[in-house]
């Protein structure tokens, strides 16, 4: 191979070493986790976004005056009053649903061979599906399951969201459009960032600014190093782009 240019190849050299030992040195275990053991980069960097992003997603407030809370977007059906009819395929969902509409009090419900019918208040039994998704988001699944007879948490969610699926059209074409979009609500406030992020800490962005920001600035110089190495080592070996001279025609 021919060199035209030492001082460039050499620095190409130098960059693209240096990237390939951070790179190998990225996915040794030798980063922190919170169970006290350690990691490699990606998984270090793939739980601190998962953390992050589930301390983003908290959208819980039992005093309903935080606008962006679910309990605030339910706010507005308090007594309202529904008789619907609510399909069912999974025979052992349906079960487990009609236990748990039960124990809340809150709705008289009627099982029947592929539906339910329920009848009475709506929003105490969403603010019973919200206080089980906040105890899941809590990552406090003992405490569903002593609610639900022993039921898995995640199980009692899954059961929740579908459901808090299955009743929204039957909502709308019986013209509870306020009723629905709670539901919905519940659905995406509640249930899926509970069950979604179950088992993981929640970090707040705010509070760990020094770190998030590292981590991007780190990314970006880290592409840009390997950018350059290319680069340097192109130019070394005479390869390089110049600007074309436009020729009249």
């Amino acid at each position: 191979m021919l060199i035209r240019n030492k001082k460039a190849f050499s620095r190409g050299l130098v960059l693209m070493f240096s990237f390939l030992a951070v790179f190998v040195m990225f996915f040794m275990p030798i980063f922190p986790t919170h169970e006290g053991g350690t990691s490699n980069g990606l998984v270090y960097a793939d739980n601190l976004f998962n953390t992050l992003s589930k301390g983003s997603s908290y959208f819980f407030d039992p005093t309903a005056t935080d606008r962006n809370s679910v309990e605030f977007r339910i706010r507005s059906i308090q007594g309202a009053q529904v008789e619907v009819d609510v399909p069912f395929k999974d025979a052992e969902q349906q079960a487990l649903v009609v236990q748990m509409i039960e124990q809340t009090g809150a709705l008289q419900v009627t099982a029947a061979a592929g539906h339910l019918t329920i009848k009475g208040d709506l929003h105490t039994l969403l603010l019973a599906m919200v206080t089980d998704a906040n105890a899941m988001f809590h990552n406090n699944a003992n405490e569903v399951a002593a609610r639900h007879g022993g039921a898995d948490g995640k199980k009692v969610l899954r059961a929740w969201w579908q459901f808090g699926t299955n009743m929204i059209k039957p909502l709308q074409k019986k013209e509870y459009l306020a009723e629905a979009r709670a539901v919905s609500a519940v659905l995406t406030r509640a249930i899926e960032p509970s069950y979604n992020f179950f088992g993981i800490q929640a970090m707040n962005v705010r509070d760990n600014v020094p770190l998030v920001a590292g981590f991007l600035i780190f990314y970006v110089v880290y592409t840009m190093w390997y950018g350059f190495a290319i680069f340097e080592l192109f130019e070394g070996i005479g390869l390089t782009m110049k600007k074309g001279v436009k020729q009249e025609v």
